[in-house]
Parts: structure tokens; C-alpha cells; sequence
């Protein structure tokens, strides 16, 4: 039976719900860059990398208008729709489950440095910024799975020893690539057809902290004896 030693976690659209507000902020980027493309062909590709996402949205991009426009797109999300933003219920209290246990833990983000830094401070986990993958050591955004194995070289730990809990189809991809199991929240607006190869479905944070017991993450095998984040209470 397989036994948890590690978790990756996703943030945007599986901790809180901004899903919507990158696509927003991706729509007006493009706008101000003279092209416009409505929300409801963006929202879809969120939990791409930005610039996945953009040469999947718009295949004459340039890279360099690629790498211009994901710019704007992050000072918009940051000023515009981020201070409105809340994390989902049971969000910071996960993290403090994972870490009762002992369970190691690393984000495993699409989001650049510009916008998760304040969306963990949002939460409440600014803490665990240490142990998220900065894009500068990738190679490759999702669906690619190089951020799931640069997140699990964090924790020294072989892919197919964590659990990946994310919300899109783009994180379940990512981690089936690479043998890693995985959880999907239904939070981010996908459905569990769309999220099929997940080990377990959850509706969000609360969720999977009711559901604890009968989890894929009740089964941890190696406890930790020292504090995982013993300055957990500090943030930024």
C-alpha cells in the first residue's frame, strides 16, 4: 500500500479562489497589448504557466510580447484582484495539519514570484515560500512536470513518494507524467471528468480536513520529531 512521505501543493484555484481573477488580469493584459480574447477561452487554460498559456491562447504571440504581457498581467493581478481575494475555508488549517503530522511540504505553483509571495501572506503560509519552486530553477512551466520534480528535490524525495494536491487538469497531468499521486479539489471550477487520474477528489480544503482519516495523506510513513516550520507563526 502506498504510504505518503511528502506533499506538494498548488495554490491558486486549490487554496484560494483567484482562478478567475488571473484570467481577468490575463484579459486585460492582452487588451492593453491590442489583443483581445474574451475570459471564457483564458479561464480554461489557467494552471499553465503564463507562458504556456498565452502560446496556447494566441499561437502569433511573439516570446518577447509573451514575456511583456505576462509582466502586466502580474502587476494587475497583484494591484487589482488580490487584496479582494480570500483563501478557502480549511486553507491555512491544512497546512497546519500536514505539519502536526510531520509531512513534509513544498509549493508546486504555476504562479510567478511577483504574485505568490502575497497570495502565501494572503493565506497565511507565508512561511513556506523556503519551499516553493522560484521559475528561475524550471526550465519548463505546467503541464510540464519540471516543477513538481524541482519541488520534490526540495524535500530530497523521489516523485513517486509525494502527493501533488491541486485543482486543474494541468497539476493531475504533471503528476501522472512522472508517477507522483495526486488529489483534486473541485474549488477551482473543474469537475472530477476533467481532473480524471487523480487519486481522490475533495471539494476544497475543508473537505479533505473532514475526510482526514480515509485520506491518501492519513497514511504518512516516517513522522517528523522536530517542528517542520518552527517559525511558522512569522510571515514576511
Amino acid at each position: 500500500m502506498f504510504q505518503t512521505r511528502g506533499v506538494l501543493l498548488d495554490v491558486d484555484g486549490t487554496l484560494i479562489g483567484s482562478n478567475l481573477a488571473h484570467a481577468l488580469s490575463f484579459q486585460a493584459a492582452l487588451e492593453m497589448a491590442g489583443f483581445m480574447h474574451p475570459v471564457d477561452h483564458i479561464l480554461p487554460l489557467i494552471g499553465m504557466g503564463a507562458d504556456n498559456l498565452l502560446a496556447e491562447l494566441n499561437s502569433k504571440l511573439t516570446p518577447q510580447q509573451i514575456t511583456r504581457i505576462g509582466k502586466m498581467k502580474q502587476e494587475l493581478y497583484v494591484l487589482e484582484h488580490l487584496p479582494s481575494l480570500k483563501p478557502f475555508p480549511g486553507a491555512s488549517e491544512l497546512i497546519q495539519q500536514l505539519a502536526r503530522n510531520g509531512v513534509p511540504i513544498a509549493i508546486a505553483s504555476s504562479a510567478s514570484e511577483t504574485e505568490l509571495v502575497p497570495t502565501l501572506q494572503t493565506i497565511g503560509i507565508g512561511f513556506l515560500w523556503p519551499k516553493a519552486v522560484k521559475s528561475s530553477e524550471i526550465d519548463d512551466t505546467k503541464p510540464s512536470p519540471d516543477i513538481l520534480e524541482a519541488a520534490a528535490s526540495k524535500l530530497n524525495l523521489p516523485p513517486t513518494e509525494l502527493v501533488l494536491i491541486g485543482d486543474s487538469p494541468y497539476d493531475i497531468a504533471a503528476a501522472s507524467r512522472i508517477g507522483m499521486h495526486s488529489i483534486g479539489f473541485l474549488c477551482g471550477g473543474w469537475s472530477t471528468q476533467a481532473l480524471e487520474g487523480a487519486d481522490e477528489y475533495y471539494e476544497g480544503p475543508w473537505d479533505l480536513l473532514e475526510k482526514w482519516e480515509t485520506s491518501l495523506l492519513s497514511r504518512f510513513s516516517i513522522p517528523s520529531a522536530e517542528p517542520l516550520f518552527p517559525n511558522a507563526n512569522l510571515l514576511f
